[in-house]
């Protein structure tokens, strides 16, 4: 990883995402960083593979907010049930 490769957005919802998941307890936050890692790099590969900006100067930078959401999201909705 290379430094600057999270932009802004990304800060932000992580931020806004680990207080949310938070409320739920250290079990949603370690079930949250679990499944960012899995739905991101699920996420990553499918982007790379699939970029709708491929021949734009943005080619190849994937957002990763829509993984911080979803694992946040799946975290809590499993963590609300345990």
């Amino acid at each position: 990883a290379k430094p600057g490769n999270l932009g802004f957005g990304d800060v932000t919802a992580t931020l806004l995402v680990g207080l949310a998941v938070g409320m739920f307890g250290l079990r949603a936050m370690v079930g949250w960083w679990i499944a960012m890692s899995l739905i991101g790099f699920v996420w990553i590969k499918a982007w790379l593979r699939f970029d709708p900006q491929r021949d734009t100067r943005f080619a190849g930078r994937t957002p990763f907010a829509p993984a911080i959401v979803a694992a946040g999201a799946i975290s809590v909705i499993i963590c609300a049930f345990c």
